[in-house]
C-alpha cells in the first residue's frame, strides 16, 4: 500500500465489512477533486465486491455533522444520512459496507468506477441533453 495510508484503520474496516480472511491486495489514491476528504480503492482479490473504496475523512473530521458548510451536530455523516435517504427513494447509491467515522474516520463504501457524468458527457458530445436530462428526470 502506498504510504500515508491508514493501513490497519483499512484493513480493520475490511474484516469488519467482509470477514477476518478478506485482505487488502493494494491499495491506490483516488482524486478526491473538491472534497477535503481522500479516497482510496481497495483491492480485495478474488472475493466479491473485488474492490471497495474507502472514504477517509481526516484527522479528527467527524463532529457529528460532517464537514459540509452549514454542518449541524447530528448523529451521523451527511453523506451516509442522505445515501438512506435517496435509497429509501429508489434512488441508485452506493453500497456503504462499513462504517468506522467515528472509530477510524473513514467509510467503506461501493467501488462505482471512475466515470463521473461530466467526463461521459465530454467524451460523447452528441448525447449531452439526454445523459443531463437522464440526471435530472432521476432525481
Amino acid at each position: 500500500m502506498a504510504d500515508g495510508l491508514p493501513h490497519e484503520a483499512l484493513a480493520r474496516a475490511v474484516a469488519a465489512a467482509f470477514g477476518p480472511r478478506v485482505a487488502i491486495r493494494a491499495a491506490e489514491r483516488l482524486c478526491g477533486d473538491a472534497s477535503n476528504r481522500t479516497y482510496v480503492r481497495v483491492q480485495l482479490g478474488a472475493h466479491q465486491p473485488a474492490t471497495a473504496v474507502a472514504m477517509l475523512l481526516g484527522e479528527g473530521r467527524f463532529t457529528g455533522g460532517g464537514d459540509e458548510l452549514g454542518g449541524g451536530a447530528g448523529t451521523e455523516l451527511p453523506f451516509v444520512d442522505v445515501g438512506r435517504y435517496l435509497a429509501a427513494h429508489d434512488l441508485p447509491v452506493p453500497a456503504l459496507y462499513h462504517d468506522a467515522s467515528r472509530t477510524d474516520g473513514l467509510l467503506l463504501i461501493e467501488d462505482i468506477g471512475d466515470a463521473n457524468l461530466w467526463s461521459v458527457a465530454s467524451a460523447a458530445p452528441a448525447r449531452v441533453d439526454d445523459l443531463f436530462g437522464d440526471a435530472v428526470d432521476l432525481l
